[in-house]
């Protein structure tokens, strides 16, 4: 036997002979001549220098060798006919990857998830979770949902909402006073909770506050939605992003501090590279992307 592999046009006439054990039913399946299919198998057997069937007058059965090269041609066949189905169902159904941090995810894109599967059937839309920057072109994200300014070079950004800053905490004490901008005092023996490790997210809230939090005890996580958890818990206070918490706030087991949330600069960006623009569920997606996001609000505080 030769040691480069034949041409595959040569495995379905052998692969659907062998499995049927016959010629003539192999060529009604493949919707050829029996003899096309004999013609394919002998050129087979040329190649390989060994016979593939033994044939009987009204029935074909496999050699040795023929047995063992129908277990490969009948593996090939198999993931090739499965892979076929795959893409099929794919053009049929468009599958569009979203990812969004763990927050955004849980308190709003998974609730709102049935209505879009509701008013588009016909869309596999998959919801994963990531902290990471925005690296889309990959085969496991098509679309991002991120909070940031909104500037991320050699993709389309679109935002979806603006956000504002407010301190939460599990609301166990009754008698905590909102806080006041410049009262160190009132802040000075909170615990910090950070959504970041090894960043300081509280540096720009204390700016904004015009208060001095470098001395308070921390408290670090590497993503909002167990910074958030944490301070459910009760284990110190945390800063929410209105309004992706509000449902957190409205529920009661959250309650913001502030008077008021104070606006940043950010807000939260559907973000696509540029050549998905033509992909059949981009527009639906962006259309419940947009209902969503601007169907939340934030209670005054």
């Amino acid at each position: 036997m030769r040691t480069q592999p034949p041409p595959m046009q040569f495995l379905p006439a052998f692969e659907a002979a062998a499995r049927l054990a016959s010629f003539k039913l192999a060529a009604e399946e493949l919707n050829v001549t029996p003899s096309a299919v004999s013609q394919q198998i002998k050129g087979l057997e040329q190649l390989l220098g060994h016979a593939l069937f033994v044939r009987y007058p009204r029935a074909v059965e496999l050699t040795r060798v023929g047995l063992r090269y129908y277990e490969l041609a009948s593996e090939v066949m198999q993931r090739y006919r499965e892979g076929h189905r795959a893409i099929s169902n794919d053009l049929r159904t468009p599958t569009l990857r979203i990812s969004a941090m763990t927050l955004v995810a849980y308190d709003v894109l998974i609730p709102a998830l049935p209505r879009f599967n509701i008013t588009n059937p016909d869309i596999d839309l998959r919801i994963e979770t990531s902290e990471l920057p925005v690296e889309l072109g990959t085969e496991r994200d098509d679309i991002a949902v991120r909070v940031g300014p909104g500037h991320w070079p050699g993709v389309t950004a679109h935002k979806l909402c603006d956000l504002s800053i407010t301190v939460v905490d599990d609301g166990a004490d009754p008698h905590q006073a909102p806080l006041r901008p410049g009262n160190t005092e009132q802040l000075s023996q909170l615990t910090l909770i950070h959504s970041r490790t090894h960043m300081n997210d509280w540096a720009e809230a204390a700016r904004a506050m015009g208060v001095d939090l470098s001395k308070n005890p921390q408290l670090y996580f590497n993503d909002s939605f167990s910074a958030i958890a944490a301070a459910e818990a009760g284990s110190g206070v945390a800063l929410g992003l209105l309004p992706i918490i509000q449902k957190r706030i409205d529920a009661g087991n959250l309650r913001a501090l502030l008077p008021r949330p104070f606006p940043i600069d950010m807000g939260i960006w559907l973000v696509y590279p540029p050549a998905l623009e033509e992909h059949p569920g981009l527009g639906p997606a962006r259309q419940w992307l947009e209902e969503t996001m601007g169907g939340m609000s934030t209670t005054p505080q």
